[in-house]
């Protein structure tokens, strides 16, 4: 997931890491895995994962084995 900061993003995050029964695992991708909604995502069970949107390798690897995606 691309654009957790606000409030869309975020809001569907927390959505997922609440919902136990859904199968989802919540991917967070983040240029600072450092930052506060960053920890606060992996304190909540989050994968969380440094990307830079201007490198496509980065992008590619950040999105392996997922099935579903919003940004």
């Amino acid at each position: 997931m691309i654009g957790v900061a606000g409030a869309q993003g975020s809001g569907l995050v927390r959505a997922i890491l609440n919902d136990a029964n859904d199968g989802f695992v919540a991917r967070v991708l983040t240029r600072d895995v450092g930052g506060a909604k960053a920890k606060e995502f992996a304190r909540q069970g989050a994968e969380v994962v440094a990307v830079d949107v201007d490198n496509p390798e980065s992008l590619k690897k950040a999105f392996e084995g997922a099935t579903n995606t919003f940004g």
